[in-house]
């Protein structure tokens, strides 16, 4: 019976990490995962402070897309590990978790240095002159890495930006506010 088990959760593990999930998973009764009354893993309040994700711009790309089609996933946040590394994506355009943008930019990939949560809302700093905030996560290509978008008011890809690879890149921060 163990072994079915095992099984089952594994192959709900495979469905999920594919998108193949139909439905929300049913839960034991006596279980103490969220109820539909506690607050949702997507609720921004959850998170009362969380320290700087620090990484490194490694490759600055050139390029843009209108027609895109970019999902992003319902998750607000994502833990980025240390040595993980990961695209940097800029529109201008507003979508909430789960929805669609078609205009993008690609800025780069950075490997991060101080791994920490990153959540939607927070700002991005690539060194001293670019600033933006996190509008969402687009999993694609996971788990070889997650596509951050950064929200700009003006969006432009890496050349475009000057960007110089080693150029520091920061997510969130003392003074980084949530959405």
């Amino acid at each position: 019976m163990a072994e079915k088990q095992l099984r089952g959760a594994v192959q709900l593990c495979q469905d999920r990490g594919r998108g193949n999930m139909t439905e929300e998973p049913k839960w034991p009764a006596d279980s103490n995962l969220p109820s539909k009354e506690d607050p949702s893993p997507t609720d921004q309040t959850l998170y009362a402070a969380a320290r700087p994700v620090v990484g490194e711009l490694v490759v600055v790309l050139r390029g843009k897309r209108n027609e895109r089609g970019l999902v992003l996933i319902p998750q607000i946040s994502r833990a980025l590990r240390t040595g993980d590394i990961h695209e940097l994506i800029t529109t201008g355009e507003s979508a909430e978790p789960g929805g669609t943008l078609d205009r993008i930019c690609y800025l780069g990939f950075c490997e991060i240095d101080t791994g920490g949560l990153v959540r939607r809302g927070d700002r991005v700093r690539l060194g001293n002159d670019l600033e933006g905030r996190v509008l969402g996560f687009d999993a694609t290509h996971f788990p070889n890495h997650y596509n951050i978008v950064v929200w700009m008011a003006s969006p432009r890809d890496g050349k475009e930006s000057e960007l110089q690879l080693g150029l520091p890149v920061v997510f969130g921060g003392a003074e980084s506010d949530l959405m």
